[in-house]
């Protein structure tokens, strides 16, 4: 019951403070599911004097100075007064940043490689893949039909991990239990997927989505890159604190050889996070250093919480943050009636930025809070398998006509992120130790500026102008960042780096 009673408390505070962050949270003296911050890592002796003041230990992580647990109901005095301990806070719960704007949509033998959102960040001029790198998925695992869409190849499921359980424990036989379908969303924007594309294309266009019913093979940003789906929100919901920070061990544990019998050791691995809050501290904020320090690159959501400010863990300066925008002639694509074909179209390479929106809902920067906005990227009406109540496929696997598809016209920064962490990937590819901070300096620099003037975009269609005034050629901006990525740039600088 008192987990229970802190998820509903933490689900009530986000709805209340509507994307305005909250400063580090303390525990109460109520008891329940807490976070205790050490000056160092846990020893066994730690772990028993915690354990004697009280707390029930559920993880003690081996590369960050924190421990997870449930404290009973007074007893967090005993604990704040243990030498090693610096601070008690509440296990708090993320959400991932996904919107799916109610339209929806519906062995491969046709290879697509062009899609909008590939364009519009010119990733078909590189020849970059993402071949060699690791992909750390932290999301809600994969729906048990996810080898209906992804290819398994390319999905490593021996690496995978469930952290789902109490205070952050592992339970394996979740991995692969979504039903959901974000994280599987999320890897399809890094990898591809498998479009089963039939007439009645998803129960709101009479026709496919790429003009013939078939199989295809749709790629995605680093389609060579490899997925380690780590499972951290239970119920595709509830991402606490805990399930999360046992994700990052494990990761930098695969990259220092810790864990996998090695096999990992040194080899170039980023971080997805599709996911966000409205909590913040400065130990949290260390412990994604530690693991940038570490070696292992993070790219995170802005959130949809706009124009408000930003989520955490994306504002802290440390991860990569992006924001979303998406293509003005959504829907119509370089047609004059209403389709959905224009998922395939081609974006203008001229003057293309004329062609870029923002949406009104992307997280914004507050400097004043500590935050900081890095780029944005396509977002916008995604066109990718989402099995949000179609966890089992059906028997062809290609849906019926007249079945609901198991593909949606998805929006959310949960898949601008994907979208940048392929950009990453490809860099990777060529530069396997490029740096966190290499990756973010190189992103900004090589992103196409937003220039005051552009405009935002409500549902479904344009609204009046409202722009960033802070935003100029060349400079950051709490809507926009640096500007929109490019792949083709960004591969090219790490190769010079």
């Amino acid at each position: 019951m008192k987990r229970i009673r802190a998820r509903l408390l933490a689900l009530v505070l986000t709805a209340m403070v509507l994307g305005v962050l909250a400063p580090a949270v303390v525990a109460k003296d109520m008891g329940g599911p807490v976070l205790v911050d050490l000056s160092g890592p846990a020893t066994p002796e730690i772990v028993a004097r915690l354990q004697g003041a009280g707390l029930n230990v559920g993880v003690a992580y081996r590369n960050f100075p924190v421990v997870s647990g449930n404290l009973p109901q007074g007893r967090i005095a005993a604990v704040l007064g243990l030498d090693f301990v610096k601070g008690v806070r509440a296990d708090s719960v993320r959400e991932p940043t996904a919107l799916t704007d109610k339209f929806a949509a519906g062995g491969p033998t046709t290879p697509i490689d062009h899609t909008w959102y590939l364009d519009v960040i010119d990733r078909e001029k590189t020849s970059a893949r993402g071949e060699g790198v690791y992909v750390a998925v932290l999301d809600g695992g994969l729906t048990p039909s996810w080898r209906s869409v992804l290819d398994p190849e390319r999905v490593r499921v021996d690496l995978g991990r469930s952290f789902t359980g109490h205070n952050g424990n592992p339970i394996p036989y979740q991995l692969e239990n979504d039903r959901g379908g974000h994280g599987v969303a999320v890897s399809a924007t890094i990898i591809g997927y498998t479009l089963h594309d039939k007439s009645e294309t998803g129960q709101y266009f009479p026709s496919p989505a790429t003009g013939t019913p078939g199989e295809y093979a749709v790629s995605g940003v680093a389609p060579m890159a490899t997925i380690i789906p780590i499972k951290v929100c239970d119920v595709g919901v509830y991402c606490w604190d805990s399930s999360i920070y046992s994700a990052l061990d494990y990761v930098v544990d695969l990259k220092k050889g810790d864990a996998a019998d090695g096999e990992l050791m040194g080899k170039p691995i980023v971080i997805n996070m599709s996911l966000g809050g409205p909590s913040s501290s400065e130990a949290e904020e260390n412990i994604f250093k530690a693991v940038a320090e570490a070696g292992v690159l993070i790219v995170v959501s802005a959130g949809n919480n706009g124009p408000n400010p930003m989520g955490w863990p994306g504002a802290y300066p440390v991860v990569i943050s992006v924001g979303v925008g998406g293509w003005r002639k959504q829907f119509y694509g370089d047609q004059t009636s209403l389709n959905n074909q224009w998922t395939f179209d081609d974006y203008p390479e001229e003057n293309a930025i004329d062609d870029w929106f923002m949406v009104w809902w992307s997280g914004v920067e507050r400097p004043d809070l500590g935050q900081e906005l890095d780029v944005v990227a396509t977002g916008r009406f995604m066109l990718l398998p989402y099995l949000t109540g179609k966890a089992t496929p059906s028997p062809d696997p290609r849906p019926a006509d007249g079945i609901p598809s198991v593909y949606t016209y998805i929006s959310g920064t949960s898949f601008s992120a994907p979208t940048t962490t392929g950009v990453v990937a490809l860099m990777l590819s060529v530069k396997g130790d490029l740096t966190q901070a290499q990756a973010e300096m190189i992103l900004r620099s090589s992103a196409t500026p937003i220039p005051a003037g552009s405009w935002t975009a409500g549902f479904p269609f344009p609204h009046a102008n409202e722009w960033d005034a802070s935003k100029s050629l060349g400079g950051p901006g709490h809507q926009t960042g640096w500007g929109l990525v490019q792949a083709d740039g960004a591969v090219e600088a790490a190769m010079d780096l």
